[in-house]
Parts: C-alpha cells; structure tokens; sequence
C-alpha cells in the first residue's frame, strides 16, 4: 500500500517516511491505541506536529509505570519501529 492515510498520532514510522507499508502498521497503531487505554496519553506527543513525527520515527516514548509489567512489554513490543 502507498496511501498515507488516518491521524499522524496513530501512524506508524513506514506511512511518515512515504515509502510502501503492509498490515504490520495496523499492529504499531494497536499498540498507540493500548498505550492510550492504559495511560489515558499519546505515547508520541509534542508541541508540534514535526515533534511528534521525530519522536515516532525513533520510536521514544515513555511507559508510567501505573501500567502492568506484561502491557509495558507488549507496548515496547508493538510500538518498535524496527
């Protein structure tokens, strides 16, 4: 697929570097969705939109460490941009 499309909050680093993207950007925004369920937050979030797109592109993001030991490592699992 080619098509950039839905919120930049959610998309994962394949569909922001413009290049083609498969199914497996569906699990990185599963993993936004859980980290935003869990934590009531954006895993990527800055004061601008190239911020935020900095930060999913390297992939830094910060767990509370409220959220249970097995959701934090799924989360890293699903939020690794490799």
């Amino acid at each position: 697929m080619w098509t950039r499309t839905g919120n930049v909050y959610y998309a994962a680093p394949e569909i922001l570097t413009g290049g083609g993207y498969d199914e497996r950007v569906d699990i990185w925004s599963l993993g936004v969705c859980l980290y935003r369920i869990l934590s009531g937050q954006l895993p990527f979030f800055d004061d601008s939109i190239l911020g935020t797109i900095e930060k999913i592109l390297k992939g830094t993001f910060e767990l509370n460490e409220n959220i249970p030991l097995l959701a934090r490592d799924l989360i890293k699992r699903l939020l690794d941009p490799n």
